[in-house]
């Protein structure tokens, strides 16, 4: 096992990709077991569908679907990232020390997602779980318009630092599973029908705030503690909350 350092200022998208998998399938004793990244610059799908448990520092933007169908990397971007982050990811961490652009999470089926700051539009669009494997998406301080649309499991947690309020409009449309934590005191505006809002219990917003400074080098009292700020957890009023309105 070995660390590879990769200039990536000169490379396509498809010659970055086949430098990442060649790392992470090389032989006994030459596969590697960190890669840092340099120069990223818009390369899209990296990382997409490795299996290994390699740990990936990117210093740079990565381009659309950075992690998707990955199941066990660890991957730490020290700057913003693009659309579809972790494009439905089996497992695996993707920590984004900054800014995501549109749908992160889209399809997500297990693993976790940590955004320092702002997400896109459809964050955690048809995120889903099946028995243990829970995805979780956690953001620090806002999510626009759409959060959780479609959702069939999992969860988001929202601490809407520094913001007004936590997300933009309709969090939970078409959702029929999972949970989305918000500040109590931070909820948009307009809200879909066919939601259940109620208080949140202080274990998962701890626990996802433990993670968050963790993977972010945070201090653990910089971020909102369930003892000063009250949170809500949304769900689907039922398991179909729109059966009414099909013809079967």
């Amino acid at each position: 096992m070995k660390n590879i350092r990769i200039d990536s200022r000169r490379l396509d998208y498809k010659t970055l990709n086949e430098r990442i998998r060649a790392a992470v399938t090389a032989g006994r004793g030459e596969c590697a077991s960190k890669i840092v990244l340099d120069g990223v610059n818009g390369q899209r799908f990296i990382a997409a569908g490795i299996e290994s448990p390699v740990r990936i520092e990117i210093n740079g933007i990565p381009g659309n679907d950075l992690g998707a169908f990955m199941n066990g990397p660890e991957i730490l971007v020290r700057a913003n990232a693009q659309d579809a982050v972790g494009n439905t990811m089996s497992g695996g961490f993707i920590a984004v020390d900054g800014h995501v652009s549109d749908a992160a999470g889209y399809s997500m089926r297990g693993g976790s997602i940590i955004i320092r700051d702002n997400a896109g539009y459809r964050t955690g669009i048809h995120m889903k779980e099946y028995r243990e494997s829970v995805p979780t998406v956690i953001i620090g301080s806002f999510a626009r318009d759409f959060l959780g649309e479609y959702m069939a499991g999992g969860r988001i947690i929202v601490f809407g630092i520094g913001a007004k309020k936590a997300c933009g409009n309709y969090p939970g449309t078409g959702m029929h599973g999972g949970e989305i934590y918000l500040p109590s005191d931070k909820l948009p505006p307009r809200m879909p029908e066919g939601l259940k809002i109620s208080p949140a219990g202080a274990d998962v917003v701890e626990n996802a705030a433990a993670t968050f400074a963790r993977a972010l080098g945070i201090p653990r009292k910089e971020l909102p503690s369930t003892k000063k700020i009250s949170f809500c957890v949304i769900r689907p009023a039922s398991c179909r909350p729109y059966g009414s309105i099909y013809a079967y």
